[in-house]
């Protein structure tokens, strides 16, 4: 009856009432699987990291082939920061059997943490071989990590594996996403003029695309071309989702062509729409 209790609170998201329930069950019955199961998920949701890696530890003892112990567990160190215990376990987890893509993601994510790419891109590789149907939106998102650090050859290896792997069928927004990342791998390569003519084709058939808008202000302003660049920004500056990182853009141009009060403004107007510690930051050097 404690046993069917605690599920009972487990399902309902109840997590310490569940632990008290399974500590009554097991009383009566110490080693039921299923009760130090239970009350192993409840330990870590409710916080108690120890006693929860203490618990798992010893289900994996009994039955090692057993992946949601490795991952509960795995949990259970990343909020305790040991990454490397995380690490060790997630690997042990995904050569298991076929992983999710959510667990290859968060192994890769964790190498780049500590700063270990070519790993890095092999599980996100393979993340999407083992999963090619995940939908396009998930399988951008190493992507986009990948180019936020630099890291191109790992970056393009990527994109050829979403190219040839992936089976989702993107929609025109997702196709447009891509050919915007192609072109910041093309310009970050120094690829400078087909970068531009990529992007700039996507604006004759969607002038108001405001992450190829926000692209070429980026990628006129790495090449100091600020009258361009101001005219990207200018563009994205007057569509809601990109009107404050335009309004930095706006500003940052405005510090390379040193007119400091221009950037003042700017970036005022962009604290105002959506405060952010750099951008205060910025500001205190301006002034």
């Amino acid at each position: 009856s404690y046993g069917m209790l605690a599920y009972g609170y487990l399902n309902q998201d109840k997590f310490q009432s569940a632990l008290g329930a399974y500590q009554m069950a097991r009383i009566f019955a110490p080693d039921s699987l299923d009760l130090r199961r239970g009350q192993a998920q409840c330990l870590l949701m409710t916080d108690q990291y120890n006693a929860a890696i203490a618990l798992f530890s010893e289900l994996i003892a009994e039955d090692p082939s057993v992946t949601d112990y490795w991952l509960f567990q795995a949990n259970a160190y990343l909020a305790q920061d040991r990454l490397d215990d995380a690490v060790s376990n997630l690997e042990i987890a995904v050569s298991l059997g076929k992983g999710s893509f959510e667990t290859f993601k968060l192994l890769a994510d964790l190498y780049l943490t500590k700063d270990i790419p070519e790993l890095a891109v092999k599980n996100y590789t393979q993340a999407i071989a083992d999963n090619p149907d995940i939908e396009a939106a998930l399988a951008f998102k190493p992507l986009e990590l990948l180019i936020q650090r630099n890291l191109l050859p790992e970056a393009e290896a990527y994109l050829e594996t979403l190219n040839t792997t992936l089976r989702t069928e993107f929609s025109p927004e997702q196709l447009i996403q891509k050919s915007v990342m192609s072109a910041q791998i093309q310009m970050k390569n120094g690829a400078h003029t087909e970068a531009i003519a990529t992007l700039e084709k996507i604006l004759e058939t969607n002038p108001v695309n405001s992450p190829t808008l926000m692209a070429l202000g980026e990628f006129h302003l790495e090449i100091e071309s600020y009258d361009q660049a101001e005219f990207y920004f200018d563009r994205a500056s007057h569509i809601t989702e990109t009107r404050s990182k335009a309004l930095v853009g706006l500003g940052r141009v405005r510090v390379q062509m040193s007119d400091l009060e221009g950037a003042l403004k700017h970036l005022e107007d962009a604290q105002r729409l959506d405060p952010r510690n750099d951008v205060k930051r910025f500001i205190v050097s301006i002034e």
